[in-house]
């Protein structure tokens, strides 16, 4: 069926997201001439201020504005677009061109979280990610390692994990996904950079405060005391109930007792602390910019 003159509504909200994440897999850039000139139109570009270009063919292209997906041939979209650009003026002339290029696999998957938690639109998304495209890369690089050691302390060291990490960081651990795929990740970044939880005094990430506690607790394994010490006794309950204390946690001797039994029997998650705060370390700092730059996209 011929694609209809006016822009079709196609779909609003989460499938409309959804849909979108599928059409950008093979969409590709064009070069199409119309009568006011020869306009080349690439996926992920912002037109109009607000409209991101999903993808697009000779005859019909989609688009977002806001959360709602819209089709509409591709002469009235490149027509519409430059007469409203002439109207407003040379100065806002700028939304034709390519503001926002973005990587497929970070639309793909981050697009859907980010639109639903951070409250942006699809336009200031892109334009985000493109004025913080290196910050944006540094965290997609990390996260799929920190998930992967979160995961080895989710199955080793679970009390840890639930009473400690979930206390303190809430969805950012309890929602750890349990593949690494583009929306996997995406889903688990846009729960970090909503930011959930709250240490005393600390007015920062989710992702920083588990940096604080896993700081900690590679300082309690991998101490030159508790090296020396036989594999049954390495850690205590005292040792953990210590630690925690200087972030001002405060856990039960039960669960402290359970946590160093755990930590002693664990194979694999004091190698994984001592990765996880290596890649937190190198992450925070991207994620503390891209988090600014929503909040002040978001006004």
């Amino acid at each position: 069926m011929a694609p209809r003159t006016q822009p079709q509504l196609l779909l609003m909200g989460p499938s409309a997201v959804s849909a979108t994440a599928k059409l950008m897999l093979t969409a590709r850039p064009i070069t199409v001439t119309t009568p006011l000139g020869v306009v080349e139109l690439v996926p992920g570009s912002v037109w109009q201020e607000n409209r991101v270009l999903i993808d697009c063919s000779e005859t019909v292209v989609h688009y977002m504005l806001g959360s709602e997906l819209y089709e509409c041939t591709t002469q009235s979209f490149v027509r519409d677009a430059l007469l409203n650009a002439l109207a407003l003026g040379a100065s806002r002339a700028q939304w034709l061109v390519h503001v926002a290029k973005v990587e497929r696999e970070f639309l793909m998957g981050l697009f859907v979280p980010i639109v639903g938690i951070v409250g942006l639109t699809c336009a200031q998304v892109l334009v985000v990610h493109t004025n913080h495209r290196k910050a944006c890369s540094v965290v997609l690089e990390q996260a799929p390692k920190i998930i992967a050691d979160l995961k080895i302390i989710r199955r080793e060291v679970p009390t840890l994990y639930h009473k400690i990490f979930g206390k303190v960081a809430g969805e950012i651990v309890s929602h750890v996904p349990d593949g690494v795929s583009a929306e996997d990740i995406a889903f688990w970044l846009g729960r970090i950079l909503k930011g959930v939880g709250a240490l005393p005094d600390f007015k920062v990430t989710a992702l920083t405060k588990i940096l604080l506690i896993v700081t900690t607790l590679v300082s309690l394994t991998h101490s030159p005391g508790i090296a020396g010490r036989s594999a049954i006794a390495a850690i205590k309950q005292l040792d953990v109930e210590r630690e925690l204390r200087k972030l001002q946690l405060e856990v039960s001797g039960p669960d402290a007792a359970q946590i160093a039994v755990e930590l002693n029997a664990a194979k694999e998650s004091r190698t994984a602390l001592r990765r996880l705060q290596e890649s937190l370390k190198i992450a925070t700092p991207s994620v503390r910019e891209i988090f600014e730059a929503w909040e002040k996209a978001r006004g």
